[in-house]
């Protein structure tokens, strides 16, 4: 492993890191509404377990929504560090 945090270290020309940042950017702009809905229906599904007597379906039925949200945004990490990999070199390849 080098110096970056979870993989090789990368050796990147100015053309990749401007493209890398720029896909970051990307990404994290695309997914700031799904991040949002993810904390939203977290904030519900704490209400929920805070209640006196909390309602099972309707807790079960948002701990769905939420792990379907959180699939997606998984998906959507994974689609991005498939495109990053595709106009990055590294460190590895070169030595």
């Amino acid at each position: 492993m080098g110096p970056g945090p979870g993989g090789p270290a990368l050796n990147l020309t100015p053309e990749q890191n401007q493209k890398f940042q720029a896909l970051q950017e990307s990404h994290f702009k695309e997914t700031i509404p799904l991040r949002n809905e993810i904390m939203t229906k977290q904030l519900e599904l704490r209400t929920l377990w805070a209640q006196t007597n909390p309602d099972q379906a309707k807790i079960l039925a948002k701990q769905k929504e939420l792990n379907a949200l959180r699939a997606q945004l998984q998906e959507k990490g994974t689609q991005f560090r498939l495109e990053m990999r595709k106009g990055l070199t590294l460190n590895s390849k070169h030595s």
